[in-house]
């Protein structure tokens, strides 16, 4: 036997390092958390100020439900309104989690604004530490890491989840969102773990094997952490343990907490369940669970050669189905047969008689979505009525944008498959977040009641801010240049558009989006609410008067609850 094709475990260790044991470095450290949470807390510390506004009024401030006037047990029959889920003009909005939070926050620190605005800042905070902590299993560099959940932080669209009040639905999604992100990957990192214990058991020392045509002889070693290692190692080489997992990074004795692996699976669905009770589109974290590990297995699955090792993956995406669907039943029968009811002024495109009109409207929101987040300067409360003009030919020049958007699209999904490395898996697991989570608001699948709404935008965001970070990370030197300004930037933007969100009037004058049938229409509803404040001493700007009196708004008094985005 050739002496030069012989190597000890320490050896082949030195060569073959396992990336879960080599990632360990790449542990979030502390100064990374102070870093995040500093941030979170500074870009948003102005909108504590702020007083109940839009869809606060009817979400907040008239819920029987948040007043505690409804028993605890009607809220789980109630939509996030107040109103029967039963009832003919109920929004079917069913997040009863959320509306306890916010019973809660009433009941234990009482119902001034600023506690309200102090726990959503807090639970942003939260987000981006469960943000922190899912890519850094991706095992990227810390600066890319950094650079992503920086940029989640202080993003201006997250204006309206985090400074208005009744955001705090997609708060409370999001963190079960990352979570089940994140048990999920421990299933996975479970199985192969098994799988590496059970690999160990009847090799001696000295015993001699065949590994990828090299003669290898496995000597004694101290540590059951350096034998998992050295399993790891093996198995990755034999493509068993699919590049991304990282089974070398616990020793023996910690394998056993946490669960197994289908203990783990079903903890997630158990959190995709509590995130749909927050807010609805939380289900589609199952997607992308799914995804996750289609994209770590997706080298095996296209050469079809390990069906042993692919078993254990169908299995899981069985189960992540057979729980989607299981919560879907559950969330369609508190329906009990009856659907949301909307207005033209909601969703027009959905009313179009044309096939034509309502296709090119719905294929562009999604290209006006991701340049919001792209292009935050001109955000809106309310981007309902005529907000938006509907595309009613071939020719309007939004098709090219949107013609433009799907190929990018499709040119990153490929990049990012023919890619290697962690930056690979970085891309596509963002644009699964992307995509995924902006499937309820699309359209596609039932008319939803609304145009469009940035909160919205909340948990497609991880997905825009992790593509980002992965960018940032290839400009080279001027690196750290370009994401200090970007962030300097988003920052300066969240901190002017946290004023906006003082109160209903700075909210309407503020309103720079919509064009001027929806402010006129809110304009009409500002001045309506304005003649039911007794305080209000000072008399409304004579031009206000005008343009009132030219809308001819009605005279009976206007409650929030009759117009309110169901987002």
């Amino acid at each position: 036997m050739d002496r030069g094709s012989e190597c000890t475990s320490h050896q082949c260790r030195a060569r073959f390092k396992s990336p879960g044991v080599q990632e360990r470095e790449y542990t979030p450290r502390t100064w990374m958390f102070l870093v995040v949470w500093t941030t979170g807390v500074l870009v948003y510390s102005n909108g504590l100020t702020g007083d109940f506004v839009h869809d606060d009024i009817s979400a907040i401030t008239t819920n029987p439900d948040v007043l505690g006037t409804s028993t605890v047990s009607q809220v789980f029959f109630n939509d996030f309104w107040g109103r029967s889920l039963w009832d003919s003009l109920s929004h079917k909005s069913y997040r009863p989690l959320t509306t306890l939070t916010f019973r809660f926050n009433r009941f234990m620190l009482g119902f001034t604004p600023v506690w309200f605005h102090l726990v959503n800042i807090l639970l942003h905070c939260c987000v981006c530490t469960l943000l922190l902590l899912l890519l850094q299993q991706l095992h990227l560099q810390h600066s890319t890491v950094l650079s992503a959940v920086l940029i989640f932080t202080t993003h201006p669209v997250h204006t309206e989840a985090v400074t208005g009040v009744v955001g705090r639905a997609d708060l409370l999604a999001c963190i079960t969102y990352l979570a089940a992100i994140i048990v999920y990957n421990r299933a996975i990192e479970r199985h192969y773990r098994n799988m590496e214990a059970e690999g160990d058991e009847g090799e001696d020392e000295g015993s001699a094997k065949e590994w990828n045509g090299r003669r290898v002889t496995l000597v004694a070693d101290p540590g059951t952490a350096g034998r998992a290692m050295w399993s790891a190692t093996r198995r990755r080489m034999t493509g068993i343990v699919p590049e991304g997992i990282g089974v070398g990074e616990e020793d023996e004795g910690r394998r056993g907490g946490g669960g197994g692996e289908w203990v783990l699976v079903g903890r997630t669905g158990v959190l995709a369940g509590v995130g749909t009770m927050c807010k609805e589109h939380a289900l589609t974290v199952l997607l992308v669970c799914a995804a996750w590990d289609i994209i770590l297995h997706r080298r095996s699955l296209c050469r079809l050669s390990a069906r042993r090792p692919l078993q254990p993956l169908f299995r899981r995406l069985f189960c992540l189905s057979a729980m989607g669907v299981v919560i879907l039943l559950l969330r369609l029968w508190m329906l009990r047969g009856s659907s949301p009811v909307f207005s033209d002024q909601d969703n027009p495109a959905s009313f179009s008689p044309s096939l034509l009109t309502r296709t090119l409207t719905f294929w562009y929101l999604p290209v006006l979505n991701v340049w919001v987040m792209l292009y935050p300067w001109r955000l809106s409360h309310d981007w309902q009525l005529g907000s938006i003009p509907l595309i009613t030919s071939l020719h309007d020049a939004r098709n090219i944008a949107s013609l433009v958007f799907y190929a990018s699209l499709f040119l990153l999904l490929r990049a990012g498959a023919l890619a290697k490395g962690s930056d690979s898996r970085a891309v596509l697991l963002g644009l699964s977040l992307l995509v995924f989570s902006f499937l309820p608001a699309t359209n596609l699948f039932f008319p939803v009641g609304f145009v469009m709404a940035e909160r919205i935008l909340y948990v497609p965001s991880l997905g825009y801010s992790l593509l980002m970070g992965v960018g940032v990370s290839r400009v080279g030197r001027v690196r750290a240049p370009c994401l200090l300004l970007l962030l300097l930037v988003f920052s300066c933007r969240t901190l002017h558009r946290n004023t906006d969100w003082n109160t209903r009037e700075t909210l309407f004058l503020t309103q720079n989006t919509a064009p001027q049938r929806q402010d006129a229409l809110q304009l009409c509803q500002l001045t309506e609410g304005l003649r039911q404040l007794r305080t209000c001493q000072v008399p409304l700007p004579q031009s206000y008067q005008i343009m009132a009196g030219a809308l001819e708004c009605p005279q009976q008094p206007w409650h929030p609850a009759d117009q309110h985005e169901s987002g």
